[in-house]
């Protein structure tokens, strides 16, 4: 009976390996079921703060786990590098730690990877449940990789279970060089990290991103089709062209705060020259709210009155927006809320509307598939219908965020849920 080293299911359904009693014991392994009719065991390598490990298919989870954990700690493991291995691949089969900040960094708790090859990993905090990342250890080199979470306050509750899987140099599994993720099937649904629900006045997904995505072509495929996995999935960086709405007609620039005091004409003169429209609103030592308004297309602007202004944050949002409707709770329903439509009527953009904000890059994308397209796109649509046709190889997605959320909080942008499915190829 050939049994050795094959998945098995433990109780309460947990993952294991199957392998001989003492070989499990030996390597450190708990014992969490039976397998090949009994005949051997099904083991579990779970680990936690403070261990190491240097086994392939091993669990980092939380100190508690399978309870949560809502306190302050920095739980540190380390995984040791073997001579024949270049890759590691981390599965977060259960991942929840705190919400970023209002700017979009993970200020409150962490998730961080240490490595001295490769490029810098980014910082992961929120709901990342099924994501993955690919850790390069390098060929040569023999030093481990340290895996990190960092919590502060008791007012979460934070779970994780970390697969951890090590993979042999010129193995076939290996993402490609520079590939943060790695999808090997014909089509799937790739996610921003920390996509969900929209919270409102709060952006979901996380700043000072720069990352590649990539897919793995299959044979006698030839393009690559990105669509929105849901209606509305797609909500990343600066959106510049609107639709009609109840409310009113959408047409004017991104960001859509403190539209009051623009006329037609700057309006206009803005929307040819795809510029955004730059808005600071300001509250002086009495209380009164300062607006200035500034087109970026021209020198000039204009300052309703001078008295010395304070800078806005994130967390005046709701309360400047109620201020205006002479509200101070920044709860307004829709028919009161004068910004709302502009709030609401968010389109997409695509190439150099896209440089100054937020976006994804699709290399050569289009809605046919023909032509030159285009390399970046953004807002709140996914060009016109919600998808994107690609013939440029390999294909990938390139996500790329800054570290001002201002106007992306304020729309309440969530990231993106992205289907890809590849095309064949037509003879």
């Amino acid at each position: 009976m050939r049994y050795q080293n094959t998945a098995c299911e433990g109780e309460n359904e947990e993952a294991g390996t199957c392998l001989y009693e003492n070989e499990c014991m030996s390597r450190k392994g708990s014992v969490i079921g039976r397998c090949a009719n009994g005949f051997a065991a099904c083991c579990s390598f779970k680990f936690t703060c403070g261990g190491e490990t240097n086994q392939n298919d091993t669990l980092f989870v939380n100190r508690q786990y399978p309870s949560h954990e809502n306190d302050t700690n920095t739980c540190q493991v380390t995984i040791k590098k073997l001579e024949n291995i270049c890759q590691l691949r981390l599965d977060f089969e259960e991942f929840s730690l705190s919400q970023p900040d209002e700017n979009g960094f993970c200020t409150t708790d962490s998730f961080m990877v240490r490595t001295t090859v490769g490029e810098r990993l980014p910082i992961i905090c929120g709901e990342n449940t099924g994501q993955h990342i690919y850790v390069d250890m390098g060929q040569g080199s023999a030093n481990p990789v340290v895996l990190s979470i960092v919590t502060n306050g008791i007012k979460v509750v934070r779970k994780w279970k970390i697969r951890i899987n090590m993979i042999a140099c010129n193995n076939l599994d290996m993402a490609p060089s520079g590939c943060l993720q790695y999808y090997r099937s014909p089509t799937d649904i790739i996610q921003s990290f920390n996509y969900g629900p929209k919270l409102e006045y709060r952006a979901r997904y996380l700043s000072n991103m720069r990352y590649t995505t990539c897919i793995r072509t299959e044979e006698n495929f030839c393009a690559i089709k990105w669509e929105t996995a849901e209606p509305g999935s797609f909500m990343f960086g600066a959106p510049f062209e609107g639709k009609d709405s109840e409310f009113s007609e959408c047409s004017q620039p991104f960001p859509f705060f403190g539209m009051h005091g623009k006329t037609d004409e700057s309006l206009n003169s803005t929307r040819k020259s795809g510029k955004p429209i730059v808005d600071t609103t300001n509250r002086s030592s009495s209380g009164v709210i300062v607006t200035t308004t500034q087109d970026t297309t021209t020198t000039s602007s204009t300052t309703t009155t001078t008295t010395t202004q304070a800078p806005v944050t994130y967390q005046t949002l709701p309360t400047i927006v109620g201020e205006r409707q002479g509200r101070l709770d920044g709860v307004l329903p829709p028919e009161k809320d004068s910004l709302y439509p502009h709030r609401m009527c968010n389109g997409g953009a695509s190439g150099t509307l896209c440089n100054f904000d937020d976006f994804v890059g699709i290399d050569q994308g289009s809605i046919e598939g023909t032509g030159q397209g285009e390399d970046r796109f953004c807002g709140s649509k996914l060009l016109d219908h919600d998808f994107i046709i690609s013939r440029s190889k390999p294909f990938q997605l390139k996500v790329r965020s800054n570290g001002d959320h201002f106007s992306n909080a304020f729309n309440s942008q969530a990231g993106f849920s992205l289907k890809y499915t590849q095309l064949p190829c037509v003879i």
